[in-house]
C-alpha cells in the first residue's frame, strides 16, 4: 500500500522552538503542496523559511484547492503532500479503494468560533447545548437565555474540512440535524441547492 504525508491541521497547540534554518529547498525542488484554504498563510511561511525567500516571493507558487479536492489529489498523485483537517470517511474510504495509506502529522493548531448577531444577549453556550442546537433539541434562542426567536444553525458543506472538524470535535457522535440550505447558481446557469451561509440575522448561529 502507497503511503502519502498529509500535514493535519489539529485543535491542540504545539510549542515552536525558534533554530537557524538553512534553505533545505529550491523552488524546483519544493514539493508540491495542496491543502486547505485557512492553511494557505502556513504553507507560505513553511516554503519560504525552506527555499530562503519571503513570504511575497513563494506566494504565486502556493495554491491549495480546498480540503476535499486536496486529499482527491493527494490520492491521485497530483500532489507530494497536504496541509488539511483530518480526513472524512469519503476520504478515508476513498483512500483505502485506491491502495493508498494516509500518514498523518499533526503540525499546529484551530479553533471554532460560533458566530451570533452582535444585539444576540447570549454571550456563551456551552459544548453540551451547541450540540443540542446541531441535533435540533435545541431550536429556540430563549432556551438559552436569548431572544424568543428560533435558531438558525448554519453548518458547513459535507467533506470540506470546517464540517469534517465539528462532526468529530463538537458533535461526537451526536447526529446533527440536515442544515439550511439555499439556491445558488452553479455551471452553466443551473440552480443547485445548497448549504446556506451564514447570515448574521439576529437568529442565527
Amino acid at each position: 500500500m502507497k503511503k502519502y504525508l498529509i500535514l493535519i491541521v489539529v485543535f491542540l497547540l504545539l510549542g515552536c522552538q525558534k533554530s537557524a534554518v538553512q534553505p533545505s529547498f529550491t523552488m524546483e525542488t519544493y514539493p508540491k503542496v495542496d491543502g486547505s484554504t485557512v492553511t494557505i498563510p502556513l504553507s507560505e511561511a513553511i516554503c519560504a523559511k525552506l527555499t530562503g525567500q519571503t513570504v511575497e516571493q513563494v506566494r504565486p507558487y502556493i495554491l491549495h484547492t480546498k480540503t476535499h479536492s486536496a486529499y482527491i489529489n493527494l490520492i491521485d498523485k497530483k500532489t507530494d503532500l497536504i496541509f488539511v483537517t483530518y480526513p472524512s470517511v469519503d476520504e478515508l474510504k476513498y483512500a483505502q479503494d485506491s491502495g493508498v495509506e494516509l500518514e498523518i502529522v499533526p503540525i499546529v493548531s484551530e479553533a471554532f468560533v460560533f458566530l451570533t448577531h452582535k444585539n444576540n444577549p447570549v454571550e456563551s453556550l456551552t459544548l453540551k447545548q451547541i450540540q443540542d442546537i446541531y441535533a435540533g433539541t435545541i431550536t429556540n434562542w430563549k432556551d438559552v437565555g436569548g431572544p424568543d426567536l428560533p435558531i438558525i444553525a448554519y453548518q458547513r458543506p459535507v467533506n470540506s474540512g470546517s464540517q469534517t472538524g465539528f462532526l468529530d470535535l463538537v458533535m461526537k457522535g451526536v447526529t446533527p440535524m440536515t442544515p439550511p440550505t439555499e439556491w445558488i447558481v452553479a455551471e452553466m446557469g443551473m440552480l443547485i441547492e445548497a448549504v446556506a451561509t451564514y447570515d448574521n440575522q439576529p437568529d442565527a448561529l
